[in-house]
């Protein structure tokens, strides 16, 4: 008779377990959050190859021949003055859009190359560039004064216009990603170790114009 009354209270704990195992199981996986409803960050378009180009500003050109004996491009930059154009490694841009219209930009492209400025005294020399685009854009490099340390800093502040942002279709899976008529002036900073180096008659300013530039870069991978 024991055994007969035993049997069916071990048939119902081992149910409820099982049905308690269940449920929590069930409020374990409800609450782990849905990966495929959480959102992602933008990860934009990524770039790679192509160049900016840089056209020096007349009078930007003729102050510095002024004041410097020697305007060298280094590799793998190539071009002469007004025209110079540095090849693009790598970088990724989100942009922002109402519609179909681009309102903005927003990340980073990364250059090689570079220029060097040098007088009988002083040689001021400048590497792999670097666009910023946010809510102030610049352009910064790695700079070295004569012997110096190497230290990256801002040269150029950028003025961005989101109409002149565009995207080409060049063929079957590519894409290109242009940006023109970029403004380039020159940042306090650039300007003021400029001053102390070739102590110019009239000085570099802050915010002086130093030319403009154009982004043409070819967009890999996925759509951003």
């Amino acid at each position: 008779m024991s055994r007969i009354r035993t049997a069916p209270r071990l048939i119902l704990a081992v149910v409820s377990l099982v049905v308690a195992a269940l449920a929590v199981g069930s409020v374990g996986v409800a609450g782990k959050p849905n990966k495929t409803n959480k959102s992602k960050p933008a990860e934009g378009l990524k770039v790679s190859r192509g160049a900016t180009t840089l056209t020096v500003a007349p009078a930007f050109a003729a102050a510095l021949s002024a004041e410097v004996t020697s305007f060298d491009v280094l590799e793998p930059a190539e071009g002469t003055p007004p025209a110079i154009a540095f090849p693009i490694t790598n970088g990724r841009v989100v942009l922002a859009k109402s519609g179909n219209t681009i309102t903005g930009a927003a990340g980073k492209i990364s250059h090689v190359g570079g220029l060097q400025f040098s007088d009988a005294a002083n040689t001021f020399r400048s590497r792999n560039f670097r666009i910023v685009l946010d809510a102030d854009p610049n352009l910064s490099a790695l700079v070295k004064m004569n012997e110096g340390a190497v230290s990256r800093e801002e040269l150029f502040d950028l003025t961005v216009d989101p109409a002149k942002i565009f995207i080409d279709n060049v063929g079957k899976n590519k894409r290109r990603l242009r940006i023109e008529d970029i403004v380039v002036k020159l940042e306090g900073v650039c300007a003021a170790a400029l001053n102390a180096a070739f102590s110019p008659a009239t000085p570099f300013t802050d915010g002086q114009l130093v030319g403009t530039a154009d982004v043409n870069t070819r967009i890999v991978g996925k759509k951003g």
